[in-house]
């Protein structure tokens, strides 16, 4: 027989201490929690802008073929795209011929678009947004030069997407047959330079060879890029002349230098009459190609000193500050660094953005190129320009050859400039 025994243990009575203890933490809690209305609530949207905005642009960059344009189609994919994002805003496209016919448009407008790409108009720069307060810390993420071409005395009236890159062209094989190096990731001294150049005219070939017609400023680095981004006589260029000619005179320059059109110098230096010519990264693809084949290294300039034409986003001034912030949105979006990476790839332009991709991963050539990228001082623009350039090309010229002194030389071309470029208020 099994007996089940069932111990039994008094039950304790709370005391008076414990309860007023719960009961004072049941009004702690109470305390703490808030009524439904009290609940944090969503902050009520910020306004935005609705309606629409205009956007001119020119499918191509001054100079460079048509092979190597942008088409009209990445502006207007990139509109939609925007738009998509954006359905309180439209976005209206307006393409123009040329970025001439662009510039010439914005200096005549009665009224400007909300955004405008192309180079740098400074007659219009008055009626440009100061984007200094929008860009904030992200303008660190520019080239500095970049910025700088879209610089109005204190303001900042464009961001920058694409700067033109000049390199000097080498020719591999007459490298190898005088037994030089090529410069170490395309970087040299310009006493490394000169040794190379001078030793290249000793071996069956000239040093260096160019052209120079209106339009095209590949060689200006050599003379301290010639111009300041004011316009003005870089100072320099003297200096840079008189070595030339002295370039001249001991045999390292091609007698032709100067006198012929681009595609008879590319020819020239394809059949290796010289061994080294400037060129802008859009024209390397052709030398390696079409009628040229030829094997091509790249090369920086001496201190690092390139000048080119520098295209971006320009804003009108707005009376509407949420418009204002909307055109913003839509030329940052535009502005990309994936876009700038895909407009690069297009033309042979570099991106403005620091943070942008090689354009050109699988070229050895190409991204030795843009590992050079970030030095290009900006050459003045606008509807002036052309015409100063023009004017400007037979002093040039004749200074190349050896006709005119450097001094009076750079004295004509200053006027030209000053004429043509000062009185934009750049």
């Amino acid at each position: 027989m099994y007996t089940t025994l069932f111990l039994h243990h008094p039950v304790r009575r709370p005391g008076r201490t414990a309860i007023m203890l719960f009961l004072a933490l049941l009004l702690l809690v109470a305390g703490c929690a808030k009524p439904p209305e009290q609940e944090k609530q969503e902050d009520p949207p910020k306004p935005t802008y609705q309606g629409g905005l205009t956007l001119w642009a020119a499918p191509g960059l001054a100079g460079t073929p048509v092979s190597t344009k942008p088409d009209q189609a990445f502006f207007d994919e990139q509109a939609k795209a925007f738009a998509a994002k954006h359905t309180n805003i439209t976005v209206d496209v307006r393409h123009f011929a040329s970025p001439q016919e662009l510039e010439e448009a914005l200096r005549t407008a009665t009224e400007l678009p909300d955004i405008a790409f192309g180079r740098y108009v400074s007659q219009v720069a008055p009626r440009l947004a100061n984007l200094a307060p929008l860009l904030g810390p992200s303008a660190g993420e520019y080239h500095p030069h970049a910025l700088a071409a879209f610089r109005a005395g204190d303001k900042q009236v464009g961001l920058p997407a694409l700067q033109e890159l000049q390199v000097l062209a080498l020719n591999e094989q007459k490298f190898a047959a005088a037994g030089l190096p090529l410069p170490k990731d395309g970087r040299w001294t310009r006493a490394e330079m000169e040794d190379s150049l001078s030793r290249l005219s000793k071996s069956g070939t000239f040093g260096l060879g160019f052209y120079n017609l209106p339009g095209y400023h590949e060689w200006w680095p050599l003379v301290d890029g010639l111009l300041t981004p004011a316009g003005a006589i870089a100072p320099g260029a003297e200096a840079g002349f008189a070595q030339l000619q002295q370039y001249r005179k001991d045999g390292i320059l091609h007698p032709d230098t100067a006198k012929l059109k681009a595609e008879e110098t590319w020819a020239l230096f394809a059949k290796g009459e010289f061994a080294v010519m400037p060129v802008s990264v859009w024209a390397l693809p052709l030398l390696r190609g079409g009628d040229y084949h030829m094997k091509i290294s790249v090369a920086g300039f001496p201190g690092d000193i390139t000048v080119g034409y520098t295209y971006g986003y320009m804003l009108s001034q707005q009376t509407d500050d949420l418009k204002l912030q909307a055109a913003y949105a839509l030329a940052s979006f535009l502005g990309s660094g994936a876009n700038q990476t895909r407009l690069s790839f297009q033309t042979g332009a570099m991106p403005a953005l620091k943070t942008a991709g090689n354009p050109f991963p699988n070229d050895p050539v190409l991204t030795r190129a843009f590992g050079l990228a970030g030095t290009q001082r900006s050459l003045p623009a606008g509807p002036a320009w052309d015409e100063a350039e023009l004017n400007a090309a037979r002093p040039l010229t004749f200074a190349l050859l050896g006709a005119r002194v450097p001094k009076a030389a750079m004295q004509e071309i200053q006027q030209t400039f000053q004429t043509a470029i000062a009185p934009t208020g750049r």
